[in-house]
């Protein structure tokens, strides 16, 4: 494209993003990143949710973490993003942190933003943290969203809640 004269907008860069993550390209996703600098698209809330996720698919924790932490207007998908990229780095103290911050923030979590904070809670078995995400999946009346309501039961059956387990299945059958 650029042999060509053609520029690249926010969705070729955030394509060209993925591509990176998706095959680990850390060195390509470094210069990505300095042609989207250079051609003044910072603050774009697009392309810094795509350097968030391809910087964590690459494990450089401490640049996911600096690039999130700039985003002004931080929306459901950027905190998603990292949420999802701090679970996968193993670091799942951080992915619940992350999703209570967006709580307090007043961000409406996307579904799998629950999802990403349940399979934190499971592998640590944070007994009040799953109780406080619970609240939180109710109040944001997603009783219907059979993704979440799914992975809810499987984190109280791994923390060994088989009755909670249990009743939110019977009460999801009984379209409760």
């Amino acid at each position: 494209m650029n042999k060509a004269g053609i520029l690249a907008n926010e969705i070729s860069f955030a394509s060209v993003l993925r591509s990176c993550g998706g095959e680990l390209e850390l060195g390509l996703a470094w210069q990505v990143h300095g042609v989207i600098v250079k051609r003044g698209f910072c603050g774009n809330v697009i392309l810094e949710c795509s350097l968030v996720d391809v910087y964590g698919k690459c494990m450089v924790v401490s640049e996911v973490r600096r690039i999130f932490d700039e985003i002004e207007n931080k929306n459901a998908v950027s905190w998603n993003v990292i949420g999802r990229r701090y679970l996968e780095a193993g670091d799942e103290n951080e992915a619940i942190f992350m999703f209570f911050k967006m709580i307090r923030e007043n961000i409406r979590p996307l579904n799998f933003t629950f999802v990403n904070a349940l399979i934190a809670c499971s592998v640590l078995s944070k007994l009040k943290e799953r109780m406080q995400i619970h609240a939180v999946f109710i109040k944001n009346d997603l009783e219907g969203d059979e993704v979440v309501l799914g992975s809810l039961i499987n984190m109280y059956v791994k923390c060994g809640k088989l009755e909670d387990a249990h009743r939110i299945f019977t009460n999801r059958e009984r379209g409760i």
